[in-house]
């Protein structure tokens, strides 16, 4: 790891579910951020591991590309649907009701 992929590293762990926090609150959803931060966290570590142990079976059938590509999408993608997921999930079973009612009712 190089001195610039660190403080990379520390500030889109905390920035990707803060943007999600902050763009689910602009589509009214009432998650919390806490738990994006949690989902994001968890979502990082099986995609980091995911890559790791598909490290070596990428090196040795494509010896030309460099493996750190796709296990850095990997990685990406399940930190995102992470920080979604755990936003979607800690919404209020309350506030989902009422939504729910409101859009069978017809009123917005």
């Amino acid at each position: 790891m190089t001195l610039i992929s660190i403080p990379t590293g520390i500030a889109t762990s905390f920035t990707t579910p803060l943007g999600v926090y902050l763009g689910g609150n602009v589509l009214e959803g009432n998650g919390s951020y806490g738990w994006t931060l949690l989902g994001h966290l968890a979502g990082m570590a099986v995609g980091f591991t995911g890559g790791y142990l598909l490290r070596e079976p990428l090196q040795s059938s494509q010896p030309g590309i460099a493996p750190t590509v796709p296990i850095l999408f990997i990685a990406t993608v399940l930190q995102l649907t992470g920080a979604i997921v755990a936003y979607e999930l800690s919404t209020k079973r309350s506030d989902v009701d009422k939504r729910k009612s409101l859009a069978i009712h017809g009123k917005a």
